[in-house]
């Protein structure tokens, strides 16, 4: 370990970014019920929820970039990352999870936030192929910083059959577990912001940094438009069927995906890298896409590919994906179009 991080002071009333996956994301789990729990016990303090369900943890540290510039400053930020399926995919490693581990707090230290980790049970179904529930434990160990662990921590203070009992699905819970999970995490919260920020180590090298790159800036020629969603604005650009977009990006650069919106007039459409004949197919609607919400398309499973020019072509409808309920009137989409969000590239520190 070499080297600090610097963190500028918060404000006087902590203002908390609370960011993680479905768990954080939904209205009627434990962030719904700790914001408003931590209001009360923080006069002038303010949680904001950013819930961005079914992704991955490499998205993360953009969006927390995102969030500081539309509701910052931040004084902390409280990650609760470790329930998405990073740890069943068979390309994930210990070394990837340290890595984004250590880009989520060296982002957080960038805004002048202090970190810390929220760790949730989930049931994989013995299919873990990294532990990072494990990682994430001993990093904070390492580096200092606050975790609260209600999977395996939890699992041995009551037992594994009443951790159970308070998720419905193996990971979302049920109103008790709700309630359980809110009244854990606010003690925890509230020490948090209420203990000295303090430099924290930093691993050595040059870390893997991950951030957006717009292409509202870059296909100024498209129909763009603005969107609300996971408490996020986002500026997208819109390809119909039949267009195509060519990005020349100036130089090579690590691209590890394209965020994009499911929604019920997405479909596919082909990602060309630098010419190459082997396409990445982006779908942008699936059984849930009554629920217009934000998705991550990663290229090579996010190993990221090398590449300085970006060609999207083949919109076309996704005929043979059925949703899992049937929309209101009103709710389809008249026309098959992609709503296309930055890149994301990744590139490590000079």
């Amino acid at each position: 370990m070499s080297g600090h991080f610097s963190e500028a002071a918060g404000p006087a009333a902590p203002k908390v970014l609370l960011i993680g996956f479905s768990n954080t994301a939904m209205p009627t789990g434990y962030a719904t019920v700790l914001k408003y729990d931590f209001a009360r016990e923080c006069p002038g303090g303010e949680i904001v929820r950013v819930g961005l369900g079914a992704l991955q943890p490499f998205a993360i540290p953009p969006f927390v970039r995102l969030a500081d510039r539309q509701h910052g400053p931040f004084s902390h930020v409280l990650f609760e990352v470790n329930t998405s399926a990073f740890a069943i995919h068979p390309y994930r490693t210990e070394a990837i999870a340290r890595e984004l581990l250590a880009d989520m707090v060296l982002t957080t230290r960038e805004i002048g936030a202090g970190p810390a980790f929220l760790v949730l049970y989930r049931d994989f179904g013995g299919k873990v192929v990294v532990d990072f529930n494990a990682i994430t434990r001993a990093f904070c160990a390492e580096y200092g910083i606050p975790v609260l662990d209600l999977a395996e921590g939890l699992i041995a203070e009551v037992g594994e059959h009443f951790v159970r009992s308070l998720v419905r699905d193996g990971v979302h819970t049920t109103t008790h577990g709700t309630r359980f999970q809110a009244e854990r995490a606010l003690p925890f919260l509230l020490e948090f912001v209420n203990a000295p920020l303090r430099p924290g180590a930093s691993p050595a090298g040059k870390p893997v940094r991950r951030r957006f790159l717009d292409l509202a800036d870059l296909l100024p020629e498209l129909r763009h438009e603005r969107v609300s969603l996971s408490n996020l604005e986002l500026d997208l650009v819109l390809l119909g069927d039949g267009q195509t977009a060519s990005l020349d990006l100036g130089r090579e650069r690590l691209l590890e995906g394209i965020v994009h919106l499911y929604h019920l007039g997405g479909g596919r459409a082909d990602i060309r890298l630098d010419d190459r004949e082997a396409a990445t197919v982006l779908t942008s609607i699936d059984r849930f896409s009554y629920y217009t919400r934000i998705g991550v398309q990663g290229f090579n499973a996010f190993r990221g590919e090398r590449a300085s020019k970006v060609r999207i072509d083949g919109v076309r409808a996704a005929r043979d994906v059925a949703l899992d309920r049937t929309p209101r009137d009103g709710e389809a989409s008249p026309s098959v179009r992609q709503r296309l969000g930055p890149l994301l590239i990744a590139e490590r520190d000079d």
